[in-house]
């Protein structure tokens, strides 16, 4: 075993462009508005090219909503196809994925929700303090 990696990472519109995958495999990708689907139809053609592999794992991450996916695993929001020497000719990479604005734009607003009730926090806490130094006041008055 050589224990090479390779990895790069491609973005919503680009997964399409990704060489292992165009070179490896014949593919099938469709985006419409904001359904991406990708499958891959036919052999996996690399372990004939490159000679030196074992095994292949394609990672998919994702924080749109999965409508439909055949991955050998999943953590999390990772999907994972493992293609070796045994399975290539049968294994296929399919996905279908929904990346409508909200399910993008949800951990980009999380930070402003969080800013939001900061300033709330430190606003009670203001408030507070006020009413701490009005009541030691009003006591003090009272003597």
């Amino acid at each position: 075993q050589l224990g090479i990696n390779y990895n790069f990472e491609y973005g919503f519109i680009r997964y399409g462009n990704s060489n292992i995958i165009n070179t490896c495999y014949n593919t099938e990708y469709l985006k419409n508005d904001t359904i991406l689907s990708f499958k891959t139809t036919s052999p996996f053609k690399c372990f004939d090219t490159y000679k030196v592999l074992d095994e292949v794992n394609v990672n998919l991450t994702t924080d749109c909503k999965v409508i439909k996916e055949n991955a050998d695993k999943q953590n999390g929001n990772k999907y994972t196809w493992n293609i070796t020497k045994v399975n290539y000719e049968n294994k296929k990479i399919e996905f279908k994925l929904d990346c409508k604005k909200e399910y993008k734009q949800s951990n980009l607003n999380k930070p402003l929700f969080s800013i939001f009730y900061l300033i709330i926090l430190y606003g009670l806490i203001i408030l507070l303090i006020f009413l701490i130094i009005k009541i030691i006041s009003y006591n003090n008055n009272k003597f």
